[in-house]
């Protein structure tokens, strides 16, 4: 069984939060190829954070489609999914 910590997740969703002035919904993808574990992260992060709203991708490909139509605040994603490359406009900073 995977041990699944999403603390960072939490801590990142909480700074977007407070950066968030019109409250608008923050945008998350889950990038996974378990269903469980997409599953286990989105009721996670739903029952933390109930003004978010949750896209998930089983696969690379889908993934990569979702990411070149729609910008996400946070992108949650399986440290084994390979070739994954997200655009610079999603990329987060603390600075």
């Amino acid at each position: 069984m995977r041990q699944i910590s999403i603390s960072y997740a939490n801590t990142f969703i909480t700074i977007i939060i407070e950066e968030n002035i019109a409250m608008k919904p923050i945008e998350i993808l889950i990038v996974d190829g378990a269903v469980q574990i997409r599953e286990i992260i989105r009721s996670a992060l739903e029952n933390s954070f109930p003004k978010i709203v949750i896209d998930e991708a089983g696969t690379n490909r889908e993934a990569k489609s979702k990411l070149e139509n729609r910008h996400y605040d946070l992108i949650i994603c399986d440290w084994e999914a390979h070739n994954l490359r997200v655009p610079s406009s999603h990329h987060f900073s603390l600075a």
